[in-house]
C-alpha cells in the first residue's frame, strides 16, 4: 500500500503529459474506456483498455498461463506481433530477451507483479527504449523512432473521486 501512495504523489493525470502519442492514448485509451458493471481488477482493466485503443492484429504473450482473457488473435512468434504483453508468471522469456527483441513497431505491454520496480527500471535504463508509461497496474514501453525519451508516470483514474486500488 506504502508503494501505491509513493506512485500516487509522484504521478499525474493528463494535465502532466507533453507527448501527443502518450496524451491521446491516456484521455481516449484509458479514461474514455467503457467500463463494465461488475469489478475488474486495475490490472485487467488496463491491459483491455490498452488492446481496445491499440488494436493489435496479434498479440504474443510471455506466459503460458496468461489470467486475462482478450478477444485478439495471439501469436507464437514475437516478431510477426503487434503488441507483446509480458507476465511474470510461467514465463517463456526474460525481461531483458523481450526488451532486446523489441522493434520500434511493436508495444509492450507489462503486467506488473512484485518484481514491478526492478523491470520499470531494466526498461528505464535500456538505450533503445525511448518511451515507459507506468500507471503502476500496467506499464507500457516503446521504442518509437518520433519518440524522445521520456518516463511518465500517471494514474489510471482523471479525478481523486474515481480513485479505485
Amino acid at each position: 500500500m506504502w508503494e501505491y501512495l509513493q506512485f500516487l504523489w509522484k504521478s499525474t493525470n493528463e494535465h502532466g503529459v507533453h507527448s501527443p502519442f502518450v496524451f491521446q492514448f491516456l484521455t481516449r485509451g484509458i479514461y474514455d474506456f467503457p467500463l463494465k458493471k461488475q469489478y475488474v481488477h486495475p490490472r485487467e482493466r488496463l491491459l483491455q483498455s490498452a488492446v481496445y485503443y491499440f488494436q493489435p492484429k496479434t498479440i504474443f504473450t510471455t506466459s503460458n498461463s496468461f489470467p486475462y482473457k482478450l478477444n485478439v488473435l495471439t501469436s507464437n512468434d514475437i516478431l510477426s506481433s503487434d503488441f507483446i504483453i509480458y507476465y511474470e508468471e510461467n514465463n517463456r522469456l526474460t525481461i531483458d530477451e523481450i526488451l532486446e527483441q523489441l522493434t520500434p513497431h511493436q508495444l509492450l505491454w507489462i503486467v506488473p507483479t512484485d518484481n514491478r520496480k526492478n523491470i520499470l527500471s531494466k526498461a528505464k535504463k535500456n538505450p533503445t527504449i525511448t518511451l515507459t508509461v507506468d500507471f503502476f497496474h500496467g506499464i507500457l514501453v516503446s521504442k518509437r523512432t518520433e519518440q524522445l525519451k521520456q518516463t511518465f508516470y500517471l494514474r489510471s483514474f482523471r479525478y481523486f473521486g474515481d480513485f479505485k486500488i
